[in-house]
């Protein structure tokens, strides 16, 4: 029978397997495989928490100079945290400091090349600037978060956005997920948020931006005015009640809203009135552990009218394909949608 020791290693082990494929694959399937690994038990919780502590031990020891960042994050690779693990109490206070003794005279050591022609003609490197603050949420959480100039952003289920403020610029990215910001007026210094090509610019407002796809972002004003623009120098301005999806740097319509539905993703809902088919099917599919291929319906010009709740989006996804006589094919987490009949 397994010691409780081997057990443990075992669970740490695979704790940091995960943690590793969610950190280089960055895609759903590696969060929500996560986030499943922590729900089994406690215990699991406990683990993975604790392998996440050891994640972070390094970046606290971290230099300026990348090469001795990278030269630790080898040091404190899965074997090397597996044998750790029994001894935490007191070897790793000691394993540590020589690690970083050792990476220190590795990288002195080396010797170093400046390209003198590189150097004067490079713009001034994001390590001169002010480093990015980055707010995330996990799966099934939406949380509230001040940024750094009193403006607020809620973000949704599985949102990433990071934040560049100072004296000459506002500027957020949204990396992933769905984002509603109401932004502090400041005529002098404009607010950017990026998604993909798209780039949102304000004073002062409320509005969401949707990350739907890598492809495909939304942008809808609940109070206020934007200006939405892309990497091909096209633009629109949008007033409240109005909003926007853009596919790469192509604009689409501009279509009307009603202002309070935008932001009842914050309360659990979703409420769709005449809202194009493959939008909507985007959005549930994000509350699910699915990803949609809907290249065999794209350019369908369905609407659909509902309300749906987040934590039961699988179900209203499954619905909503149905009542359209729509069917797919499943590839693991992926869905390949068409219709039943000619489309």
């Amino acid at each position: 029978m397994p010691s409780d020791n081997s057990l443990k290693d075992d669970l740490q082990a695979e704790a940091f397997e995960l943690l590793a494929a969610c950190r280089q694959l960055a895609n759903k399937d590696a969060e929500i495989a996560l986030e499943a690994f922590r729900d089994r038990s406690p215990r699991h919780a406990e683990v993975l928490e604790h392998a996440r502590l050891l994640q972070e031990i390094a970046p606290s020891l971290r230099d300026e100079k990348e090469s001795l960042w990278d030269s630790l994050w080898l040091w404190l690779d899965l074997r090397w945290a597996r044998w750790l693990e029994p001894h935490m109490n007191w070897r790793l206070a000691a394993a540590l400091p020589v690690a970083l003794l050792c990476a220190a005279a590795i990288l002195l050591m080396q010797p170093t090349q400046i390209d003198d022609a590189a150097v004067s003609d490079a713009e001034p490197g994001f390590d001169d600037e002010q480093a990015p603050i980055e707010y995330t949420t996990r799966w099934q959480e939406t949380r509230e978060f001040t940024l750094s100039d009193g403006s607020t952003a809620w973000l949704d289920w599985r949102t990433s956005i990071n934040e560049v403020f100072d004296d000459s610029v506002r500027h957020v990215t949204v990396r992933h997920g769905k984002a509603a910001f109401d932004v502090v007026s400041n005529p002098d210094l404009p607010f950017f948020v990026q998604a993909g090509e798209v780039s949102t610019e304000v004073t002062g407002t409320q509005f969401v931006v949707h990350f739907l796809t890598p492809s495909q972002v939304e942008v809808s004003v609940m109070e206020g005015n934007v200006r939405v623009s892309t990497g091909e120098g096209t633009a629109v301005f949008l007033e409240a009640a109005q909003a926007v999806a853009a596919r790469g740097s192509a604009l689409g319509k501009v279509e009307t809203r009603a202002s309070e539905d935008m932001g009842r993703w914050r309360e659990g809902l979703l409420v769709y009135r005449e809202r194009a088919l493959t939008h909507a099917l985007y959005e549930l599919a994000g509350y699910t552990r699915y990803s949609l291929d809907l290249s065999r319906i794209r350019g369908s010009e369905r609407r659909i009218s509902g309300v749906f709740f987040k934590d039961q989006a699988e179900d209203a996804l499954l619905t909503v394909l149905e009542s359209q006589d729509l069917t797919f094919t499943q590839d693991s987490n992926r869905l390949v949608v068409e219709p039943k009949a000619p489309f």
